[in-house]
């Protein structure tokens, strides 16, 4: 085999095999929401991925199988946040009493692949309407 014909053979293959890797960074399986609320001496998440629910309450987990319709209702609900800006979310002055009052303090992080996309932190059942449909459905994997 001709030096040339073996170049373009081993670069298809460096090609294909790194269009590969890139599509796994999308993969549902590496896709994970975590909601955490926490207050003086009591703390709640729900950590969700495609695959599994974790409930934890204090230091108590329970582990259950993730519903393929939840799943599907929180890609839904992530597809209308605009992730890149999750952070920049402008929380009501209403929804910062944990800064003085020591109300329960929610927070969501979204886990994908290696980028972390963090909320701004809130007061527990205020959430900014950008995502208050998910921290209410995330709230509720725990009733």
């Amino acid at each position: 085999m001709n030096k040339s014909l073996k170049t373009v053979i081993l670069s298809f293959f460096v090609v294909s095999c790194s269009v590969n890797s890139n599509n796994k960074l999308n993969d549902n399986n590496r896709l994970e929401i975590i909601r955490n609320q926490i207050t003086r001496g009591n703390s709640q998440s729900q950590i969700v991925n495609s695959n599994e629910t974790l409930i934890v309450v204090n230091n108590d987990t329970i582990m259950k199988k993730t519903k393929k319709e939840d799943w599907q209702k929180i890609e839904t609900m992530l597809h209308k946040i605009e992730l890149s800006n999750l952070e920049m979310i402008v929380v009501d002055e209403s929804a910062k009493a944990h800064q003085y009052d020591g109300a329960p303090i929610t927070t969501i992080t979204v886990k994908d692949g290696t980028k972390n996309y963090y909320s701004p932190s809130y007061d527990t059942g205020k959430a900014p309407k950008e995502i208050h449909d998910l921290d209410e459905f995330l709230s509720s994997l725990s009733k």
